[in-house]
This record gives structure tokens, C-alpha cells and sequence, in this order.
């Protein structure tokens, strides 16, 4: 029978299945289509279409439960070999965004940190099948020297242990040049996610340096120069984040990437909401904050689809997913580093820290708030589960309501709009 998680678009002569458990797509004909609605065995569908469907969770069994099937997957993600780090390098920046939320102790990683983070990796590596981590700030890049330095050392280490490594780095790419590039690629960091805030205009508005003086050039310029100078068979990719809000929404930074950039398949643009992270700096922007993200552009369409289960999960929810600070505190979310506590939502966020042997002590039921989901009746009912229990932040309670399901539908008909 056809799964309760399929969600279908019509186009032409086919029917475009899209599956929000595997988060795959299919294509097939509308008589294809009508003989499966009837949910029987029919020798017309040969076996490479009923496998092929069947594989990506597009045909089920009849007396399958798909709510236990959902929740079985997502604790296997959760509780996964993957080691998922959030590594905050720094807490300071170059730059004065307008809606900073990050209101941090200055703080550097140091070669004390290096020494005693790569103790950690060392002593936990065999407990892993994958390390990602994701270098964040702050700004990262203003440890450049130190971020390359220690990538290249896990790397180092996972490749001695056969353990894959990921490194990804999120950066406002203003140091970004082509051999600073380079060499973050060389020491496994090969996804990038560089931020702009529009036209040239609106992003010196928004995202001032700590001089006063724009950035939007030499951001763009290092992108070009990336693209020009880097060989065209090295892998890496970057994806050029444009935040947006009712401020800026009509001043967009795409045409730069449509003239610069859109060529390459390395590169990749998308637009993403300013959200309200807490703070005082949001306050000025809170009115143009946008509540509807359907128009948003995003033209690698394909990034947002087949994403495995462990990608799909923020790494809050994972066993083995952290937030560490240069002062080595171990933290499961970053947007509430320096907070022991989540008061409003009942969470401890203070996991514990990493001594100078390079021991992992925790507090004592911190993961357990993190890692648990209360799926009730209703949501196991509903046919947008599998979007909420992946696709879910964590910091919010995963409860059954009308507003709920639209928010959801509204999420996989955009999803569809661009096959």
C-alpha cells in the first residue's frame, strides 16, 4: 500500500511522489499511480518499480505501523557512532550585526585547547564511526591559523582510526581568500557557509565591521576569487547564505550570484530568515522580522532533499552531539552557550566540560532532556510526523495542532513547487 507519508504533485502525464520519512522524490505515470491507489498486488507494476518505491519507504506493508516505523529511525539517529561537534573558536568578531545575538566573554582557543581537545578525540575515537564538526564563532576565520592547525591534527587522527571526518565552517567571509580556502579544504574542511545580507547596500547597513566600514566587496570578491583560483576538480562546496528580512527582501544578494557564481556547481545560494535568537541588538529589527517563508529562494533544489536522518537532525538532539567552547564547557546548544540553564524550557544546557586529560565529565541527566521526544497519540496520527520528529528544532515541544499541521503543509508543498 501506498505510505500515509507520501505527498503528491501532478504534473503532465506523472505523478511526483514525495516520501517526508526518506525525504526522497520519485516520478511515475498516472496509470502507475491509479493502480497503486488501489493498494493490491497488480502484475501490471513490475518488480523494479514495486522494489524501487518499496526501498525509498514510498510503499509500505499493509499492516506496517509508520508512526513506530518514524520513531525507531529517529532514535537510531540520535543514539548513531557519530560524534557531531559545534566548536566555537572564538566568541569574538570582526563584525556589528544589527541582530547579534552572541553577547559572550571574549574567548580564544589556544594551544593549551588544541593539546587537550585532541586527547579528547583521542581517547573517545574508537567509540565513532564519523566525526563532523562544524567550526563556528564568533568569527572563525580570526583563528584561521589555529582552526587549520587543529583540523588537520582530528584529520589526522580519524584517518590513522579509519574514522570519517567532516569539517564544515560557518563564516561571515571576510577572510575567506582562495589560500585560506585552500587550506581549510586541505585540513578536511570542505563545506562553507558564508553569509551575506542582501545588495551591497543593505548588507553595509546591516553587517557593519567593527570599523564602520563595509564589507560586501571584499566578501563577494573572495568568492570570485575562490571560484577562479581553486582547481576545478577539487572538491568542496559553498553555500552562500543571503539572511534576509522585510528590510532587505527586495534587495536580495542573487544577482551577484547569478552573475558570478551560478556556473560553478560548487557554489550554491540560498535565502534564509533573520530570526529573533534573543539579545537587545534584534530589538531594532523585530517589526521586520518575516513570519512567512515561502518565497524565500533556493536554487539547490536538490539540498533539500534525500538528506540522510542524522543530517536532518539538528546535532542537539544527538547522544553525541555538542557545543564546546574555547574555556573547554561542553554545552548542547550553541545559541545558549554561557546559560546553565533554559529556564523557560526546562533544559539543562551545561552538558559539562573536557579536563586536561581529555575526560568528558557530564552532568548527570543533561542528554536525557535532549535526546527524549514525547510523541503523542495525535502526532502519531498525523502525516506530517516524520517532518516534525526530523526536521524539528529541539527547543520547541512537539505537540499536536491545527496550526502545527498547516505550518507543515505550507513546508512540503514549497518543497514541491520546485521540483
Amino acid at each position: 500500500m501506498l505510505s500515509r507519508y507520501n505527498h503528491y504533485k501532478i504534473k503532465n502525464d506523472e505523478v511526483i511522489i514525495y516520501n517526508s520519512l526518506s525525504d526522497k522524490l520519485d516520478r511515475i505515470t498516472k496509470t502507475e499511480f491509479e493502480i497503486l491507489s488501489e493498494n493490491k498486488l497488480n502484475p501490471s507494476i513490475s518488480d523494479d518499480l514495486f522494489n524501487r518505491l518499496y526501498r525509498q519507504d514510498m510503499i509500505v506493508g499493509e499492516n506496517l505501523d509508520e508512526a513506530s516505523k518514524t520513531i525507531n529511525r529517529y532514535n537510531r539517529a540520535t543514539f548513531s557512532r557519530q560524534l557531531h561537534i559545534v566548536l566555537l573558536v572564538t566568541t569574538d568578531c570582526n563584525f556589528s550585526c544589527s541582530y547579534c545575538y552572541q553577547d559572550y566573554e571574549k574567548m580564544y582557543i589556544d594551544s593549551a585547547f588544541i593539546e587537550t581537545f585532541l586527547k579528547f578525540i583521542e581517547n573517545n575515537i574508537h567509540k565513532y564511526e564519523s566525526v563532523y564538526i562544524e567550526w563556528f564563532g564568533g568569527e572563525p576565520l580570526l583563528m584561521k591559523r589555529r582552526v587549520i592547525e587543529l583540523s588537520a591534527s582530528i584529520l589526522d587522527i580519524c584517518k590513522k582510526n579509519k574514522v570519517t571526518y567532516l569539517g564544515t565552517i560557518t563564516t561571515n567571509g571576510f577572510y575567506l581568500d582562495d589560500k585560506t580556502a585552500l587550506a581549510l579544504i586541505r585540513s578536511g574542511i570542505r563545506f562553507f557557509q558564508v553569509t551575506l545580507d542582501g545588495d551591497e547596500l543593505s548588507h553595509n547597513t546591516l553587517r557593519k565591521s567593527k570599523n564602520g566600514k563595509g564589507s560586501y566587496k571584499r566578501i563577494t570578491n573572495n568568492l570570485i576569487n575562490i571560484k577562479q583560483n581553486l582547481p576545478s576538480n577539487l572538491f568542496f562546496r559553498i553555500g552562500v547564505r543571503n539572511n534576509i528580512s522585510k528590510f532587505n527582501i527586495d534587495s536580495s544578494s542573487f544577482p551577484f550570484f547569478n552573475k558570478y557564481l551560478k556556473d560553478d556547481r560548487r557554489f550554491s545560494y540560498f535565502q534564509y530568515p533573520i530570526k529573533d535568537w534573543g539579545g537587545t541588538e534584534i530589538e531594532n529589527l523585530r517589526t521586520d522580522l518575516l513570519t512567512e517563508e515561502a518565497y524565500l529562494i533556493d536554487v539547490d533544489e536538490k539540498s533539500n532533499f534525500s538528506r540522510s536522518y542524522s543530517r536532518r537532525l539538528c546535532y542537539v538532539s544527538k547522544n553525541n552531539g555538542f557545543a564546546i567552547t574555547p574555556n573547554l564547557k561542553v554545552y548542547k546548544c550553541h545559541h545558549f552557550v554561557g546559560s546553565y540553564y533554559i529556564p523557560k524550557l526546562n533544559l539543562m544546557n551545561l552538558y559539562g566540560e573536557i579536563t586536561t586529560n581529555g575526560i568528558l565529565t557530564n552532568n548527570e541527566g543533561a542528554e536525557v532532556n535532549w535526546n527524549y521526544i514525547d510523541v503523542g497519540e495525535e502526532c502519531k496520527k498525523c502525516d506530517f510526523l516524520p517532518n516534525c520528529v526530523f526536521d524539528r528544532c529541539p527547543l520547541k515541544k512537539m505537540e499536536f495542532t491545527q496550526v502545527c499541521k498547516e505550518q507543515q503543509l505550507k513546508i512540503v508543498q514549497k518543497k514541491l513547487l520546485k521540483v
